[in-house]
């Protein structure tokens, strides 16, 4: 019907980053075996060669047929990969943003936050995931017990917020750096005298604030 959306299947295997990876993968693992190259681990070699399955009719796909006009469309399978691939990692992100909008974050304030790490420390929380949960659970309990005690000097005791974290694995140049954004409530919400939950933002963060923040969050790390 006119005006609304039509399906177009996309073709991946006509794009340049799908040909480059295609084309030199084999050379990728040769490379890494006769030691020219890091190691590939495993989680990476399913990444690569999901990406250039991902889409690829050649590789599998459905028919799609709709109840009332039965006119069918074809659709290639996806890798549903999480680190490498533009399709899969872009639905995955817009459907997240939908979600956190739309049903779990409040109409308040928000500020976002990221944590870096030091060179050394990077490899070692991208392949253990229970010390990358207690990185960001220490990271995140620092900044909300900041605004707690923030606000409980401006008059607001008792108060309580939340955030929510998404663990980046690689930079924009696709070196490894596990490293947080963190959306934050920018304050907290507490009862009122009619018992009501109402949020109190924070009215700005200084250079100095931050600065406190972080030497709070690395002296937590420290203990």
């Amino acid at each position: 019907m006119s005006g609304k959306p039509a399906y177009e299947r996309r073709r991946p295997e006509a794009t340049a980053l799908h040909q480059v990876v295609r084309d030199n993968l084999l050379t990728l693992y040769a490379a890494a075996e006769d030691g020219f190259a890091s190691p590939l681990p495993g989680f990476v070699k399913d990444e690569l060669e999901g990406f250039i399955s991902c889409g690829v009719l050649a590789r599998g796909f459905a028919v799609i047929a709709c109840p009332d006009c039965r006119e069918q469309k074809v659709v290639g399978f996806s890798c549903k990969g999480r680190g490498f691939c533009t399709s899969c990692g872009g639905r995955r992100m817009t459907s997240t943003a939908a979600d956190l909008v739309e049903h779990l974050l409040p109409d308040v304030p928000l500020r976002q936050l990221v944590l870096t790490l030091p060179f050394e420390l990077r490899a070692r929380v991208a392949y253990d995931g229970e010390l990358l949960g207690a990185v960001t659970r220490t990271f995140v309990d620092s900044v909300l017990g900041w605004y707690q005690r923030q606000m409980r000097a401006r008059g607001v005791p008792g108060g309580k917020s939340g955030a929510v974290t998404v663990v980046q694995r690689v930079n924009s140049d696709l070196r490894l750096s596990p490293h947080l954004h963190s959306l934050f409530l920018d304050g907290v919400f507490a009862e009122d005298e009619g018992g009501e939950l109402v949020f109190h933002p924070l009215p700005f963060l200084t250079n100095d604030d931050v600065c406190d923040l972080l030497l709070i969050a690395r002296a937590r790390r420290a203990s």
